[in-house]
C-alpha cells in the first residue's frame, strides 16, 4: 500500500492521493474501525450523535403524542360519565 501511496504522490498532488486510496481496507488509527482515517473520525462521530439525537427527539414527540391522546379519551371519558 505504501507504494501505491508513493507512486500516486509522484503522479498528482498528495490531497488527490489520499483521495484515491481505498478507504474500505483503511484501518483508523483513533477507534482501530476499518473504513475511515483517524482525520475523519470526528465527522463520522459527529454524525452518529447527531442521527442518536434525531431518534431521541423522534421518541420524545411520539411519547408526547401519546400521552396527549390519553388526556384526551380521559377528558372524553369524564364528560360522558
Amino acid at each position: 500500500m505504501l507504494s501505491e501511496l508513493q507512486q500516486l504522490c509522484e503522479q498528482t498532488s498528495t490531497s488527490t492521493a489520499l483521495a484515491a486510496i481505498d478507504k474500505s481496507t483503511t484501518k483508523c488509527y483513533t477507534c482501530g474501525r476499518i473504513g475511515h482515517f483517524a482525520s475523519d473520525h470526528g465527522k463520522q462521530v459527529n454524525r452518529e450523535k447527531e442521527e442518536k439525537e434525531k431518534q431521541d427527539n423522534d421518541r420524545k414527540e411520539k411519547k408526547k403524542k401519546e400521552e396527549k391522546g390519553r388526556n384526551r379519551w380521559k377528558k372524553e371519558k369524564g364528560r360522558n360519565s
